[in-house]
């Protein structure tokens, strides 16, 4: 018998040690080659390690991580001393530095590709922009589904008599080994206003958890896309992904298996490029179905579903409508006899970081007595088929980071039984080792964690 030698994948046991698994070779939502700690997300549907490993992986913000990805250290950066950012002296020193800062809005510097993100301060990497954080779309970011109606602005804390924007930099900090779960770290902070935009001594933070808000048409995108702010006012901000970040290398989890999806495989040039995009449809929870069913029978699309796997729940089991309850209405009818609904959802993606969702209906409207592989895959402007949205001609184009907030169609031919079995979704991580001949004795174990978005808060302990 022959010793075999233990093979650590840091991948898939990331707790190990603070070090990336895999160097960075693009940079999204605002993270530079400067930034000593980054997110990379874990569970890819693309790609295998050795060709992570090669070719290295994108790299995101240390805040609002997705729940797969890991937060580390950046390889490609040295000598850097992570600082404490909860540490008393290393809060004083932050809120301090933002003095020297120069307003720059995100939304409008990215689409110029000019943004100088050097400019953050060095310590607490805060940045600085022009706007009311009480002002536009998104300003509360309450009622993200049918029934909740808890508070408008559910990650946000308002201080009353702070005496200077540095003070309210130090409650901003204040959260710093907050978990996901209490709201996470602040990433906002304005002085000035209160909640209604009425001048005073208030301080107002925004904390991570907003990025699951309804940020309406910047939902589920990193502060860097969030393009609906207006006011006058100066905020600070912190770069964090948003929930869609990393939509394109999503696998769709073990959804995908239960709901009998496949994905329709369409890129553009790169393995990470999608190509193809569902249309456009009735926008909810903005724009409920109403009484008319006819509003929801078709295409819609989640403002406030924004992750890939809740994108196929969603798609499977049609929960916000009726007859289910709470519900926006519309129509989730399941035959008696099969347990199918009578207009199932038959195909789903993630588009500009928010859920699409097409039902049968459509397609047996524009593509009568096709598939549903067919109907996607229908590129001529000719009938049958929208010849006013042909599905496998759009989508992110070729730009890397604009298609990170897109997520490969997923389809399906009928819809599913209101009692599915569970079923396994299998996500390979492949590591190929050497030994001499002869046999071998192999032992392994393996553990699942429900999410990794405190990895942050085990680098600063």
């Amino acid at each position: 018998v022959v010793r075999a030698q233990i093979i650590n994948i840091p991948s898939l046991n990331p707790s190990q040690g603070g070090k990336c698994p895999y160097r960075c070779t693009r940079y999204f939502a605002g993270a530079s080659a400067n930034s000593a700690v980054v997110c990379q997300k874990q569970a890819s549907g693309v790609g295998t390690f050795g060709q992570n490993t090669a070719r290295g992986v994108t790299c995101f913000p240390p805040y609002g991580c997705g729940k797969d990805m890991i937060t580390c250290y950046n390889q490609d950066v040295h000598n850097v001393t992570l600082l404490n950012t909860s540490h008393p002296a290393v809060v004083a020193q932050a809120c301090t530095e933002i003095a020297d800062l120069t307003a720059e809005n995100p939304w409008e510097c990215a689409a110029k590709n000019n943004c100088r993100y050097d400019n953050a301060t060095k310590t607490g990497s805060w940045l600085k922009a022009t706007a009311n954080l009480g002002c536009g779309w998104g300003s509360t970011y309450g009622n993200v589904g049918p029934g909740e109606e808890a508070s408008g602005t559910p990650a946000t804390h308002i201080f009353q008599n702070v005496p200077t924007v540095t003070e309210c930099c130090k409650l901003a900090m204040s959260f710093e080994l907050a978990t996901w779960d209490e709201g996470g770290a602040g990433i906002f902070f304005q002085y000035g206003y209160n909640l209604y935009g009425q001048s005073g001594q208030y301080c107002r933070v925004d904390r991570e958890r907003l990025i699951y808000g309804n940020l309406d048409s910047s939902s589920g995108r990193s502060i860097r896309y969030q393009t609906t702010r207006c006011g006058s006012g100066d905020f600070y901000y912190r770069h964090a992904a948003g929930v869609a970040d990393a939509a394109n290398l999503h696998s769709g989890g073990r959804c995908v298996a239960t709901g009998k999806f496949k994905r329709l495989h369409l890129v553009s040039g790169e393995a990470i490029l999608p190509r193809g995009e569902l249309p456009y449809g009735q926008e909810l929870p903005n724009h409920v179905c109403g009484t008319s069913t006819e509003n929801c029978e078709m295409n819609l699309m989640f403002n406030t579903v924004n992750d890939a796997e809740d994108c196929c729940q969603m798609c499977t089991n049609l929960t916000w409508f009726a007859p289910n309850e709470p519900n926006v209405g519309g129509d989730a009818s399941r035959d008696p006899e099969t347990g199918l609904h009578r207009n199932p959802c038959v195909a789903w993606q993630i588009v500009e970081g928010r859920c699409r969702i097409v039902r049968k209906k459509y397609f047996d409207q524009w593509n009568p007595g096709q598939t549903i592989q067919t109907a996607l895959l229908d590129e001529d402007y000719q009938a049958p088929g929208n010849t006013n949205w042909v599905i496998a001609t759009r989508g992110c184009g070729t730009n890397p980071e604009w298609c990170n907030y897109y997520s490969f169609i997923h389809y399906r031919e009928l819809g599913t039984p209101a009692n599915t079995t569970s079923e396994n979704s299998t996500y390979r991580q492949l590591s190929t080792g050497s030994t001499s001949s002869g046999w071998v004795n192999l032992s392994f174990s393996a553990t699942a964690n429900p999410s990794r978005r405190d990895g942050r808060l085990r680098l600063l302990n």
